[in-house]
């Protein structure tokens, strides 16, 4: 009976060895991991190649830049798009910082196109553009504002000059254009031999329009609208459309005066 007692207090006493043993090896286990996880931490922050979420997804996005504001433009003036030429909003050798470049491979007419290109890649009146035809057809055009004047040069086209803002317009003048800003008249005023591809002028023509008081639209006396317009709200002018616009009247979407 002795014997038997004194094993069972002897497994006892072992099992309460065990115990106190895994406890302090539990604490010595926590103690270990809590020293080397924050420096592996610290070392992957440190980590140059360490990938960064919070950082990624913060990155400021790039800005857009400012839309000029374009106003309707007259029936001979073409669209600028059209030109499909590559655009450079910094030239080399330009102590100015104001010259920009315009390269395209049509050989078009730049005079007929100079408004539109205004309004579409002109973002200050201080800049200088500059249109290289690079197939040598039309030389290089160099527009510029004076005013309320758009300018309107163009040159003999010299070799290399698309890659050299000291060389751009340098060679010989063959013709000079004028476009009105305000009143979008445009005429030649130099280079007789190209006297035919000066962009025709439009004329301010003198006509009757029927206006609307109350909706501020104007329309032709044929529109069809015009007959569903009351009499109270009915204006007959005599008068050219650059006037009517000058009024505060809007063109009619159907019958466009």
């Amino acid at each position: 009976m002795k014997k038997t007692r004194s094993v069972i207090i002897f497994v006892t006493l072992c099992i309460l060895g065990l115990i106190s043993f895994g406890l302090l090896f539990y604490d010595a286990a926590v103690d270990l991991l809590e020293s080397v996880l924050p420096s592996r931490t610290a070392t992957l922050r440190a980590d140059p190649q360490t990938k960064d979420l919070s950082a990624e997804q913060t990155a400021p996005t790039p800005s857009v830049a400012p839309v000029r504001l374009r106003r309707e433009l007259p029936d001979w003036c073409l669209d600028a798009a059209e030109l499909n030429g590559d655009f450079y909003s910094s030239v080399e050798n330009d102590p100015t910082g104001a010259v920009r470049e315009l390269r395209i491979y049509s050989g078009a007419d730049i005079s007929r196109y100079a408004l539109s290109y205004y309004y579409a890649y002109f973002s200050s009146d201080d800049e200088v553009h500059y249109i290289v035809d690079s197939s040598g057809w039309s030389g290089t055009w160099r527009l510029r504002v004076d005013g309320d004047q758009l300018l309107v040069d163009r040159f003999e086209a010299v070799p290399g000059e698309d890659q050299d803002g000291s060389r751009l317009g340098t060679g010989a003048l063959i013709a000079s254009y004028q476009v009105g800003l305000n009143d979008w008249t445009a005429r030649q005023l130099s280079g007789d031999r190209y006297e035919e591809e000066a962009p025709p002028v439009e004329a301010e023509t003198t006509r009757q329009y029927v206006a609307n008081s109350r909706s501020k639209v104007f329309h032709l006396p044929t529109c069809a609208d015009v007959a569903n317009m009351s009499a109270e709200n009915k204006v007959t002018l005599n008068t050219t459309r650059q006037d009517m616009i000058a009024r505060g009247y809007t063109p009619c979407g159907h019958c466009h005066p």
